[in-house]
């Protein structure tokens, strides 16, 4: 599986990626900019991402844009056969409106900091993204 992570609190990435890194592939940016150029080149390189984690809070683009922009790419290249990856919004804010925007924007999971490694784990199984062993 191959997953990006969009975080630009160190400690936060740095947890985020230890939990996701025994079912895959991590790619690490510190802004939503990184976060969709990431993706495009994934996208040029025939690979796609399975999971992409976003903050909502980062510098350059938030979030909730970074989401916005990633589902637009994803909208534009729908006749190509290219997989959609699950979106999982992981932020400290969770406040009614932000949770509400960022499932209006295409996410797939809203996870509330802090979190635990079970608790993420629950998440992504309930997404259907887990490898066949780890489930």
């Amino acid at each position: 599986m191959k997953i990006l992570i969009a975080e630009d609190h160190h400690p936060s990435s740095y947890v985020l990626k230890k939990f996701l890194e025994i079912y895959g592939e991590c790619t690490l940016v510190e802004n939503g900019m990184d976060a969709v150029n990431s993706f495009l080149q994934s996208l040029k390189e025939g690979e796609g991402f399975d999971l992409i984690c976003l903050d909502i809070l980062m510098p350059k683009m938030d979030g909730l844009k970074t989401l916005q922009s990633i589902r637009k790419i994803q909208e534009k290249m729908k006749n190509e056969n290219k997989k959609e990856p699950r979106i999982i919004m992981v932020t400290a804010l969770e406040e009614t409106d932000n949770i509400y925007k960022a499932f209006e924007e295409g996410c797939d999971a809203y996870l509330v900091k802090p979190y635990t490694k079970e608790k993420l784990e629950a998440t992504l199984k309930k997404l259907d993204i887990l490898p066949k062993e780890s489930t």
